[in-house]
């Protein structure tokens, strides 16, 4: 999150910044509609029930291998830049194009969800391939 230089409406922006940072803020991430995860360790003992705490969990852990990283930081940055940054007009339109579609026809965000994740699994794997081959050749 944050406030774009030169913002036209900055006191607006710095009132909504405030907002989401404050406890308030912080335990509208548990509603149903919003499900984000807030970065207060505290207010998770005000979570629903089952909800995830990432302050308490396990998680796998990851072994860094810092010159392998380095390898790859060229290769990850122009398939970002390929997949994402210049993606930015096409992924604007099909981000309003779903949200409309979640107003008007809500029954069906489910299922297009687990559409998509599937779709974008898949993807994700061809895109890792071809990001293996292409780290295989330098």
């Amino acid at each position: 999150m944050g406030i774009v230089k030169g913002a036209p409406n900055r006191k607006i922006a710095e009132a909504f910044v405030n907002y989401l940072l404050s406890d308030e803020g912080q335990l509208f991430f548990f509603s149903k509609e919003i499900g984000r995860l807030p970065v207060v360790p505290e207010l998770y003992a005000r979570a629903p029930k089952d909800y995830p705490n990432p302050f308490t969990m396990k998680l796998g852990g990851v072994d860094l291998d810092d010159k392998l990283s380095s390898a790859r930081r060229n290769v990850v940055n122009v398939l970002y830049n390929q997949l994402i940054t210049f993606r930015h007009a096409e992924l604007k339109a099909a981000d309003k194009a779903i949200n409309k579609a979640f107003k008007e026809k809500a029954e069906l965000k489910s299922r297009l969800e687990t559409e998509w994740d599937t779709f974008a699994k898949a993807n994700h794997a061809k895109a890792r391939g071809l990001a293996e081959q292409a780290a295989a050749m330098l």
